[in-house]
């Protein structure tokens, strides 16, 4: 996390850094480190997120926290493997990489107070009534942030 709340991808430093320093045993060994390290902090990588619209305001849910929900069910319940496991491993990245699945999953298997903790409000903007709310697809939206 650098300061701002911005995220970085755990290997991005990591892997800029031996990708830098194998090309950085020249005359300007220190300029070339230090032009790697700030494009390593410019990399920033973006997090998908279930954007929600709710009848308090728009929140942010982390789509992977719905992704491993649903392979705790599939992978570890209905097909007996361990969390962690390749199946398991292959039912996230399922759903991280569909566009809809993390939102069918969460309207049609989860309710909204199992998630309102672990959601970020993002703004007051109201688009959807009580009665509306976790009724249908609407309302939904997977987006990187």
């Amino acid at each position: 996390m650098i300061s701002g709340g911005l995220k970085v991808h755990p290997f991005t430093i990591s892997q800029m850094f031996i990708k830098c320093t194998t090309v950085a045993f020249g005359t300007s060994a220190a300029i070339t480190l230090t032009a790697c390290y700030r494009l390593a902090f410019l990399n920033l990588t973006k997090m998908k997120v279930i954007l929600i619209d709710t009848p308090k305001g728009q929140f942010h849910l982390p789509l992977q926290k719905v992704a491993e929900h649903r392979a705790d069910y599939y992978a570890c319940e209905v097909d007996g493997h361990e969390k962690n496991s390749p199946e398991w491993k292959e039912e996230v990245d399922w759903v991280m990489k569909d566009d809809f699945e993390g939102i069918d999953w969460l309207i049609n298997n989860t309710n909204w107070d199992e998630w309102e903790s672990s959601a970020t409000k993002v703004n007051d903007k109201v688009k959807v009534t009580d009665d509306d709310f976790w009724c249908s697809s609407d309302g939904f939206e997977i987006v990187e942030a």
